[in-house]
């Protein structure tokens, strides 16, 4: 069950990291839901609780400065 489960998290990782290159797609999240899944299928024994809270700042500043960029870009060319 762990290779399924490595392979699932590589695969869906994969997508997030390219769909970040595609507007309106919230890859961040779909990153983080792979962590998440992964760890369900391994019964979370793996990623301690204080790496998950990292995981969710870091997904959460990544966010933010998605849309910081987003609003800097919309008035830096007139949206």
């Amino acid at each position: 069950m762990d290779t399924f489960a490595d392979w699932l998290f590589v695969v869906l990782w994969g997508a997030g990291v390219l769909l970040t290159l595609v507007p309106f797609v919230p890859a961040t999240l779909l990153i983080l839901a792979a962590a998440l899944l992964h760890e369900a299928l391994v019964g979370f024994r793996e990623l301690s609780l204080g790496l998950w809270l990292a995981l969710g700042v870091l997904a959460l500043l990544a966010m933010s400065l998605d849309n910081l960029a987003t609003l800097l870009g919309a008035r830096r060319y007139g949206a």
